[in-house]
Order: structure tokens, then sequence, then C-alpha cells
């Protein structure tokens, strides 16, 4: 069955026109420590201000992706790359945060006669 993260992204993909661009960061929390998923070596990286975007990860690894299912695929990919460790209650329990970021940006469309966009 189709989860909610799926869905949203099938939603907000699908209704994305043809050139729609869209990058996906993954990224993990665990400790106070911030590491990139979606590279194999899974670096520590910094939370910095920056005068434009406000807070950002420094160093992050941005994807460019079209569809739900590649996004999906790199949700997978970076979940077998997090943090685990036993507890009572389970033996493999992720102990961290996961933040999967989407970055759309959609080109203005020009306005059509009556002032509705096209």
């Amino acid at each position: 069955e189709t989860g909610l993260v799926e869905r949203a992204l099938i939603a907000l993909l699908g209704d994305s026109p043809g050139e729609a661009n869209v990058s996906a960061t993954f990224v993990e929390v665990y400790n106070e420590r911030i590491r990139d998923l979606l590279r194999e070596d899974c670096p520590v990286l910094d939370l910095r201000e920056d005068p434009q975007r406000g807070p950002c990860i420094a160093g992050v690894s941005e994807v460019p992706t079209r569809t739900a299912e590649r996004v999906m695929q790199l949700v997978r990919m970076g979940n077998e790359r997090r943090t685990e460790e036993r507890t009572a209650a389970n033996p493999v329990s992720s102990r961290s945060h996961a933040v999967l970021q989407l970055h759309v940006e959609i080109p203005a469309q020009p306005l059509k006669r009556g002032g509705a966009r096209r």
C-alpha cells in the first residue's frame, strides 16, 4: 500500500508542470550531528545561516529529480545508511531523525487574458 510520503510526492510532482525543477536532500540528525544520507560516505555537515535563504546545511547533496519514484529510491537508499542501535524494545531501532527536503522551482507562467495564469 502506498504510504503518506509517497502519496504526497505523487500529488506534488504529478501536478507540477513539466518545466519544474525539483531537487531532493535527505539528512539524518543523530546526537546533534547532521549526516548526508545521499552520499555513500555520509559526511557530518554543519548548519549555517545564509543571508538569502536563512538556515541551511553547508555541503549537503542536492539530487535533481522529476518523479516520485526517484525520490522514493533516494529515501530507500538513505534509510539504509541511517544510524541504528539496539534498544530494549527493538534490536534494530533507528535512533535518529531523518529529514527529506524537496526544493521545487516552477517558472512563473505568463498571465492569460482575464488575469489567470495558464
